[in-house]
């Protein structure tokens, strides 16, 4: 387990301060001995040491915190043997001082031969191409095949990635790909056009076929270099594989020894279908000449269609333009330009009518609270060209690499709204019908979809953007800001780093936020759907419970012998509104002096069934329905005793009354007889 920021070392000193850190049980990785010669894009080097074997030649690489990682692939590759690949020796997360906080790391064989390009511009040396199959093409198909045959495309195969393993300079091996999302640091000269197109986080996986391909630019690389793309940007590189082909870009103008024009051709293909694997690439290296099937030339339209001042004759490069230009693009859709050169320029009925319909659809949506029009444009490119990524308010991506791209845009600019958005709006759906065969490199693609979109319309915590982004990015680790220093991809290691954050946060923080109950939802393997439902009650001790019971199944699964005293102290001064769930005051005040006792004992579960016992809630219960019926009856008793004492006032008072009228009669009757005897 990697050292955590808070342990010390060497005195008290922060781990690192002074020395080595550690990775693992086995590895140190010194943060003051940098290897800038085995750096990779995005990655530095540093020296790494086996404990116990000092000798061995190592180097670390530490992976940037906001750029997702290959967990998965470096799980796979470690301890396979693959031949040509750099050897992956161990990964996982340390204290990285230089950065303050834990950060994934992997440490490789040292490749003591050095940097394929670096010896070769050191040297003025270039590859013979007699030795060219041998020393290069065989070495990378080995490689190649043996990442396919683990499921894993390598994704980083170009020039200045290649490496020799010896002193003698006679074993190359490709090297690291796992550092950064597939196709992230790759030049877009590597990438094929339809991965060129997207963002770099979003190219995805791919397959193969896209190793193959890189494979083909890396050998025009090195039999001519790169001179007639020197003077080219991304867009200009793009636009040129588009109109002529990739081979023609990269080798058309450049005098290319005969015998590797069919491979070039075959792997260079940009068709998928059609381009060259470890078969084809076997049968050469073998002998056996094919002819690569031609480039099919791209669909033209017989009269321009004028966009921004250029004229364009094919989709493609025009459904670049209007992604480009986006208010532009709008106008010619709306009024019906793009529809009648649909039409006119390619005779193509079917796709005018498309193009019309989804005008129709935006018109019949305004009004609503979204924007049809980025709706509009988003169902336009992919009519156009539905092998490009999918493009929506600038944010592009293949669909197998939705998940890097929105966490990289959360990671980078602290929003993916963007892509949910897209979600929502199903313009993936719309992808995937437009495709005209099977897609490669993401199955059950538009089942993942459909599934995160539902996860996106419930706002409750443990679902939302966040669920989303745990849920493509099973690697991510965990973006709270309670742990997200703690750099936590694995879910056992959660509870550790809730309590180291329980010494330094407000203790009036809740210990589960958006971020925390999204990770626990896809990585814990019971199902926590109650306990998420709970927490997001409106009604307070409902919530706290909630809270409570999702972290202390948690501990219960995970770490039953462990002790959280700073967690159990977090939580138990956030437990005052599960205690209203108790009627009896008498039974409050005992639990209130009952939890610091389990809070020293640091168990959450203890805290739980305290707080949540079933017995004594039935008990409360049972209590209270009593002091209920008594005192309704006592209430009764009052009603009934008033009632009486109204009854019996009032027969005084009428008692009084018709007294006092018989007196008065009484008293007129003696005053007329002593009139009538005074008379006599």
């Amino acid at each position: 387990m990697a050292m955590s920021p808070n342990q010390t070392q060497n005195g008290g000193e922060p781990a690192g301060a002074r020395g080595p850190v550690t990775l693992g049980e086995k590895y140190w990785v010194y943060p003051g001995a940098a290897l800038p010669e085995f750096d990779s894009p995005t990655a530095r080097a540093y020296r790494a040491e086996d404990r116990s074997n000092p000798g061995r030649k190592l180097f670390a690489l530490i992976c940037k915190p906001e750029v997702l990682p290959r967990t998965d692939a470096m799980a796979r590759i470690k301890g396979a043997e693959i031949s040509n690949l750099l050897p992956l020796v161990e990964w996982g997360t340390l204290y990285w001082p230089p950065a303050g906080r834990n950060c994934m790391a992997t440490v490789f064989e040292r490749p003591v031969g050095g940097r394929v390009s670096t010896v070769l511009a050191e040297t003025g040396k270039h590859i013979r191409f007699q030795d060219l199959s041998r020393d290069i093409i065989t070495p990378l198909m080995h490689m190649a095949t043996g990442m396919a045959e683990l499921g894993i495309p390598h994704r980083n195969i170009r020039p200045d990635n290649l490496f020799y393993m010896d002193s003698d300079r006679t074993k190359l091996v490709v090297g690291e790909c796992v550092t950064t999302p597939p196709g992230y640091d790759q030049p877009i000269i590597f990438e094929t056009v339809e991965r060129g197109m997207a963002m770099p986080a979003g190219r995805g996986a791919g397959g193969p076929a896209e190793d193959f391909y890189a494979i083909g630019v890396t050998l025009v690389f090195l039999l001519k270099g790169s001179a007639n793309i020197d003077e080219m940007d991304n867009r200009d590189i793009l636009l040129s594989k588009m109109a002529s082909g990739s081979y023609a870009t990269l080798a058309g103008k450049e005098r290319i020894p005969l015998n590797f024009l069919e491979p070039l051709r075959g792997l260079l293909s940009d068709d998928p279908a059609e381009r060259w694997g470890f078969d084809e690439m076997q049968l050469w290296l073998d002998g056996r000449r094919m002819t690569p099937m031609q480039r099919k030339a791209v669909s033209k339209a017989e009269r321009p269609l004028t966009f921004m001042d250029v004229d364009y004759l094919d989709k493609r490069r025009l459904s670049i333009a209007l992604a480009d230009h986006p208010g532009e693009a709008i106008k010619i859709i709306r009024e019906g330009d793009l529809e009648v050169w649909i039409r006119r320029g390619f005779e193509d009925e079917e796709l005018s009518n498309l193009i019309a319909g989804a005008v129709h659809s935006a018109t019949a949506m305004a009004g609503g609270s979204a924007n049809p029009d980025d709706i509009l444009l988003a169902r336009t490119l992919i009519l156009l060209d539905p092998e490009a990524p999918l493009r929506y308010r600038g944010f592009s991506c293949m669909p197998d690499g939705i998940g890097p791209a929105m966490a990289y845009q959360y990671m980078t600019k602290g929003n993916a709204q963007i892509a949910a958005e897209m979600i929502n709006r199903e313009i993936p759906e719309i992808w995937f019908n437009a495709q005209h065969s099977v897609v490669t490199g993401m199955p059950g693609g538009e089942r993942l979809y459909s599934q995160i979109r539902r996860f996106l319309q419930i706002n409750d915590p443990g679902y939302g953007i966040e669920r989303c982004l745990y849920e493509t990015n099973p690697e991510l680790h965990c973006l709270s800001p309670l742990v997200e220093t703690s750099h936590v991809i694995d879910i056992k290691e959660l509870l550790p780093a809730l309590e180291e954050a329980a010494k330094r946060v407000d203790p009036k923080t809740k210990p589960v936020d958006r971020h925390i109950a999204a990770f626990i939802a896809v990585h814990f393997t019971q199902n926590v759907e109650n306990h998420l439902t709970a927490f997001a009650s409106k009604d307070p001790e409902v919530s706290a419970l909630g809270m409570l019971s999702l972290l202390a199944i948690m501990q219960w699964r995970l770490a039953p012998n462990s002790t959280l005293l700073a967690l159990s102290s977090w939580l138990g001064g956030l437990m005052g509104p599960a205690l209203v769930i108790y009627h009896s005051h008498t039974t409050r005040r005992q639990i209130e002096r009952e939890i610091p006792k389990l809070v020293r004992k640091g168990s959450l579960p203890e805290i739980f069934n305290l707080l949540d016992n079933a017995q004594k809630r039935e008990e409360d219960l049972t209590a209270f329905r009593e002091a209920q019926k008594e005192y309704a009856e006592t209430e009764e008793e009052i009603d009934r005793l008033k009632t009486a004492g109204a009854d019996s006032e009032e027969n005084v008072r009428i008692g009084n009354q018709t007294a006092a009228v018989i007196s008065i009669i009484l008293m007129m009757i003696v005053l007329t007889l002593l009139f009538l005897f005074s008379k006599w």
